[in-house]
This record gives C-alpha cells, structure tokens and sequence, in this order.
C-alpha cells in the first residue's frame, strides 16, 4: 500500500465495535383494500391541437395486472401516460 494512504488510515480514529444490539421495529398500518378496476379508458383519443397521435383507445387494467407500453418514437406514449396523470 503506497505510504500517502497508509498515513491517512493511520491518522483515522478508531471506533470500538457496540456492545449491545440495538432493536428497530417498524410497524406499518395494513394497506388500503384497491378496487378492482385501477384504469379504466374508453374511446379516449391522445394528441397536440389538430394532431391527433391516438384515437380510440379502450383499455380496462384491474387490480394487480400489468401492463407494457411499447411503441416507435413519436408514437404518443408520452402523451398517454401524461393524460392519464
């Protein structure tokens, strides 16, 4: 070990290891129950002014479904998670 770092770990205070555990509990209330349809879109079309990116969308995701949004660039995916927000 190059001496330059062996003189910094030697000028470091030592600490003594704790003799006793320290416990931590953490309690958390029970969830909220969640309805059963999360989303729900119907004919929703998406867009900027006269530009129309999606039209028609019809989408139900319930309760611990999942769910992937794929699509080229430009394709509206933005603009459909930002409307659903």
């Amino acid at each position: 070990m190059p001496s330059g770092r062996q003189s910094q770990l030697d000028r470091l205070k030592r600490l003594e290891k704790p003799l006793q555990n320290e416990k931590f509990a953490l309690l958390l209330p029970p969830a909220a129950e969640c309805a059963e349809k999360v989303l729900i879109m119907e004919n929703l079309s998406i867009g900027y002014g006269e530009r129309i990116l999606a039209k028609d969308i019809n989408l139900v995701l319930r309760c611990g479904e999942k769910a992937a949004l794929l699509g080229a660039n430009g394709t509206g995916k933005t603009t459909l998670l930002r409307t659903i927000l």
